[in-house]
């Protein structure tokens, strides 16, 4: 005789919220539900006011039925899943919005003739006092503004965060530091959702493009690869085969060797090219699942990263059907390689990696400590960030090799923060020399 064992809603729940998403991680899980549905407009909001604060992500994709929304906050909901859907476990909606908020609301319209608008809530509080999986219906009188008036003139479904405790995280959740961390996470999900689903905004991954908005602003696509640089060099593609449980595919490899700095177009291109980790954490594999961004950068344990290889960036696709054999958890955030092909992607690389190493070092760029001076956050010096060190002296009319000779024994011993006044001092007696007020030798 079997025993049915349902587990505690309260306790379950309460666990699954802490998988480890960061906020532009759960928001990204949102985008991949409405791209799924077909929506070509995905418009993220998140207004500050307080304790009322909230999020809403508006799609105009197919919408759902009222079936359809119960289902889709089930946990563990169950759905055909296309090889290339973007998801798989049937728990992203719910682990992902409930890691921010206490309070998830689903709402949506599938009809083009009919304006009906069907809710759906799971609310921590009502979880933790019944302590059952229950979801609430939830009344179009009860829905933001906002959600009505787009459910009203498009089909599609609303996502909304209210309670967002766990976001706003203060001891005054109303305070002017809260809202400036809100406007902080906002800017760091532009950048995100940029990169994460650079191939849907651009349209290569599918022919009509995606526009997604964050607060009113249409978020722009990061590529990676700079293949919009005349001196972007992309290497030989290749594959390594791979098999699970009877099935085999290709794992396929595009690598690319970025331009040095002074190969830039400017020296804009060249630090929006750094990426949101900067350059040497941004080297590596960029590993995609269905068009999809899953890991920006990184070796995933082949090698380590190196200065003298942040040039080299490559193009991985995961075939559809073998997320396991990658490890593609929950989140999307984290990704291994499987150990059969760990040796022939080594070798695979070196070329790649000596192609990199090459480049770098025929154009002069010059470390300290194993960080780049191009890298400093200074505005001041965006001239300075377009040239290499050894033009410095003739830029500067100083004698040959002071700035070369001198600035990097300096750089090797000062701290970031010192190193910016260095370079002032540097620029100051530069400008002084070339006015004729003081000899610098």
């Amino acid at each position: 005789m079997t025993v049915i064992s349902i587990p505690s809603a309260k306790r379950l729940i309460s666990s699954m919220r802490d998988l480890g998403y960061e906020f532009s991680d759960a928001v990204s899980e949102i985008v991949d539900n409405s791209i799924q549905a077909g929506a070509n407009v995905i418009q993220v909001n998140l207004h500050f006011d307080g304790y009322d604060s909230y999020l809403t992500v508006l799609d105009n994709g197919v919408g759902m039925t009222p079936a359809e929304i119960r289902e889709a906050m089930r946990f563990g909901s169950m759905r055909d899943y296309e090889q290339d859907d973007l998801g798989k476990f049937g728990l992203g909606l719910k682990t992902s919005s409930l890691s921010q908020c206490d309070s998830l609301t689903v709402s949506s319209r599938n009809s083009q003739k009919k304006v009906q608008v069907h809710s759906y809530s799971w609310d921590m509080d009502h979880v933790n006092k019944v302590d059952q999986w229950e979801i609430l219906p939830v009344e179009i009188d009860e829905l933001l503004n906002p959600v009505v008036e787009h459910l009203y003139s498009t089909t599609g479904t609303a996502v909304t965060w209210e309670k967002l405790n766990r976001l706003l995280n203060f001891q005054d959740p109303t305070g002017g530091r809260a809202e400036n961390d809100i406007k902080k996470l906002t800017q760091d999900l532009k950048v995100l959702l940029g990169a994460t689903f650079h191939r849907y905004l651009t349209g290569e991954q599918r022919s009509k493009k995606v526009m997604i908005f964050v607060n009113g602003d249409l978020v722009e696509s990061w590529d990676p690869f700079c293949r919009s640089e005349k001196n972007t060099l992309e290497l030989e593609s290749f594959s390594i085969p791979i098999s699970m449980d009877g099935k085999k595919g290709n794992i396929k490899f595009r690598p690319f060797v970025l331009p040095t700095q002074s190969q830039f177009s400017s020296s804009s291109a060249h630090l929006r090219a750094g990426g949101p980790e900067k350059w040497n954490k941004q080297q590596g594999f960029y590993i995609y699942r269905a068009g999809r961004l899953l890991q920006s950068g990184g070796w995933c344990g082949l090698r380590t990263s190196d200065e003298h290889s942040k040039l080299a960036r490559v193009l991985v696709e995961i075939p559809a059907g073998f997320d396991d054999l990658f490890k593609v958890n929950i989140s999307k955030m984290k990704i291994n390689f499987p150990r059969e092909i760990r040796e022939e992607a080594i070798l695979k690389l070196a070329p790649i990696i000596k192609k990199a190493n090459d480049l770098y070092r025929a154009h002069g760029e010059t470390t300290f400590s194993g960080a780049s001076v191009y890298e400093t956050d200074d505005k001041n010096f965006e001239q300075l960030v377009s040239n290499s060190l050894s033009k410095l002296d003739a830029e500067w009319s100083l004698t040959p090799g002071t700035v070369k000779n001198v600035l990097p024994k300096l750089f090797g011993q000062a701290t970031p923060s010192e190193r910016r006044y260095l370079l002032r001092i540097f620029k100051r007696l530069a400008e002084e020399k070339k006015a004729g007020e003081k000899p610098l030798a």
